[in-house]
């Protein structure tokens, strides 16, 4: 997903204020252990969809 990439980049360029890192952390955390409920397979699979395509379906 772009959002992460971009947030990521921001973090690395110091974009981000070092406060709200930790609040980061959290969220990163909140989401590594929801994609591990979700589907374990779907992380040792990383090119399990096209680059921008992350599957989900807008109905």
């Amino acid at each position: 997903m772009d959002l992460l990439r971009q947030l990521g980049a921001q973090v690395e360029q110091g974009v981000v204020y070092d406060r709200h890192l930790p609040a980061i952390a959290a969220a990163l955390d909140d989401i590594t252990r929801a994609m591990h409920r979700r589907d374990g397979s779907a992380l040792r699979s990383p090119s399990r969809w096209p680059r921008g395509d992350t599957g989900v379906t807008r109905g």
